[in-house]
């Protein structure tokens, strides 16, 4: 009998690439869209990768879960945000089955992210509120968490790998680890109080620098006109 060796996620992989080639021709796309639509789905070749062996997980046991998880997901933990939370919390059940939660999204340049989510930069970069923010950074901790819904916030500068866990999923960890998010929204409406008086002092000194410009303005034209009159 004849054994098939093709790797799994590279036979897929290749199955969408082809289709996305007849989908350009077909539709006569022009070669710069065709080149965009061909770096995203480079760019999403790994994700599709993961997604077709998370099923795995829930055939695992609990404590078979958690220990996987530990070694599947080290990369994740080293980041700042978790090893924070890890330390609140002292210790990492809370935060493996968060990783374990977590899904792997691409955004291209110039998207706009949707709310709804916290997100954590694996790679690219994205504009949040005024920040660039870079691999490991992260935001939306306060929309899952405290449930506060906002406006879409941040947008894709670069090609953008992110982490991303909904609200309605970080939910379900409360049932389960009840103390460990009560000691998170702690953290986060800390957080959340202080990034808002920020955001405040920001606002105000940008209204004050705007006040003196106009002013300046004013009184410029003002000599100016006294001069012309002379």
């Amino acid at each position: 009998r004849a054994v098939n060796n093709a790797d799994p996620d590279q036979v897929a992989f290749q199955r969408d690439w082809d289709g996305l080639n007849r989908f350009c021709a077909h539709n006569a796309i022009p070669p710069p869209m065709a080149r965009e639509l061909r770096r995203y789905v480079l760019e999403t070749k790994q994700n599709r990768a993961a997604d077709s062996r998370a099923s795995i997980y829930a055939k695992l046991s609990p404590t078979l879960l958690q220990k996987a998880g530990s070694h599947i997901n080290r990369s994740l933990m080293e980041f700042r945000c978790f090893a924070r939370v890890r330390d609140v919390l002292n210790g990492d059940a809370f935060v493996i089955a968060l990783t374990l939660g977590m899904t792997p999204k691409v955004f291209a340049p110039r998207d706009v992210i949707p709310n709804g989510r916290f997100y954590l930069i694996t790679q690219g970069s994205a504009k949040v509120r005024r920040e660039i923010l870079g691999p490991g950074g992260y935001w939306g901790d306060d929309d899952v968490i405290l449930d506060s819904p906002k406006l879409p916030l941040a947008v894709a500068t670069t090609y953008l790998h992110v982490q991303a866990i909904t609200r309605k999923d970080f939910q379900e960890l409360r049932k389960a680890h009840p103390e460990a998010y009560k000691a998170m929204q702690r953290v986060v409406r800390w957080s959340a109080i202080r990034q808002l008086m920020l955001d405040n002092y920001r606002e105000k000194r940008d209204q004050q620098i705007l006040t003196r410009v106009k002013n300046s303005k004013l009184g410029l034209e003002m000599i100016s006109a006294s001069a012309t009159r002379q």
